[in-house]
């Protein structure tokens, strides 16, 4: 009956915490350390074990951080113009912490006597470099995603 019911034990951290590592996936025999936890720094083909869809994330994340990297070196230029342009400070804009994160670093912050006087042309080359750099980025990423797909579907390396 209701009555003989007795309450659930407490909540244990340590029961719990050995759960969680147990769930863990370990190394399969090939690996340099069978049965033990992948280390923070595995090769990416590692991923391949835990599916598709795991594989590509990690390939994916991989490579965009090294593009958007270089995409940020890309545009550093143009934003240290932009950030010593003094256009805003100039106009008399209040110009808080805040709100400088976003606003001395833009475009509307560029003096008009600098770059943009002999036509901003830099900021033009440096946005198609940009551009072409991320649709080159849309076709790999992409082709590379065809190819885990296939590597898995198939069990080839």
């Amino acid at each position: 009956s209701f009555r003989d019911l007795k309450p659930p034990p407490p909540p244990s951290l340590a029961i719990a915490q050995q759960y969680a590592l147990s769930q863990l996936p370990r190394q399969q025999p090939g690996d340099p350390q069978p049965g033990k936890l992948y280390p923070l720094y595995t090769s990416l083909e590692h991923f391949d074990r835990f599916g598709t869809d795991i594989s590509q994330y990690m390939h994916f994340t991989f490579y965009s951080t090294r593009v958007f990297l270089l995409l940020f070196l890309f545009n550093l230029s143009s934003i240290i113009m932009n950030f010593e342009g003094g256009r805003f400070a100039a106009q008399g804009f209040d110009l808080k912490f805040p709100a400088t994160i976003f606003t001395m670093p833009s475009l509307g912050n560029a003096a008009f006597d600098g770059t943009l006087a002999r036509g901003g042309h830099s900021y033009g080359v440096i946005e198609f470099l940009t551009s072409t750099a991320l649709v080159a980025y849309l076709f790999f990423i992409r082709g590379k995603m065809n190819t885990i797909r296939k590597r898995i579907a198939f069990h080839a390396s």
